[in-house]
């Protein structure tokens, strides 16, 4: 049900629209300015309350071509957060692209759990990653954040065999967020 609009091109323009704003300012994070809000016939965007993210890491997991991503995360401070995992596949011990995978109740990691809350890890072919996390509110209502992760905070540790990457940047950490209205 939530799922479809997560599969749309909206998710390739909200990456790369945080890649040109971060770009214009030379900081990744540097906050969207109130007159940056979208319009058309089709959909509507526009800046949201940021997302706050805790708790966030991410590993190779050495000689198993295993990976994990895990973190909190939470719309507003009166509310419990989300907990977000996943454990992924790779065959060069790195952080490699997950696809969209949906996210469950802080007290209650069961699969069925749904909150209508996803993340996705992005690897980019300049050797930084975004992390993107999505809440779908309706079917034509969509919130996303998406947080640049410099290539320096994703290093390479170890030797040979025991080579793996793991993502070494801020535990916690605030996402500016859009919100994506469909007419």
């Amino acid at each position: 049900m939530y799922h479809n609009l997560l599969r749309t091109p909206i998710l390739a323009f909200a990456i790369a629209l945080a890649t040109l704003i971060g770009a214009a300012r030379c900081s990744p994070l540097a906050p969207i300015a109130p007159d940056s809000d979208v319009a058309d016939s089709k959909h509507n965007v526009t800046i949201i309350p940021s997302f706050n993210v805790t708790k966030f890491a991410a590993a190779a997991m050495v000689l198993s071509h295993r990976n994990y991503y895990k973190f909190y995360v939470a719309y507003d401070p009166s509310e419990a957060p989300v907990h977000c995992w996943a454990v992924g596949t790779t065959l060069g011990e790195d952080l490699s692209s997950l696809p969209q995978t949906m996210c469950g109740d802080a007290g209650n990691d069961d699969d069925g759990n749904d909150t209508g809350v996803s993340f996705q890890w992005v690897r980019k072919r300049d050797g930084s990653s975004a992390l993107v996390v999505a809440r779908q509110i309706s079917d034509s209502v969509l919130d996303e954040a998406v947080y640049i992760v410099p290539q320096n905070d994703t290093p390479v540790l170890g030797q040979g065999k025991f080579r793996h990457q793991v993502y070494a940047g801020p535990e916690n950490f605030t996402v500016k967020a859009l919100r994506f209205q469909f007419y």
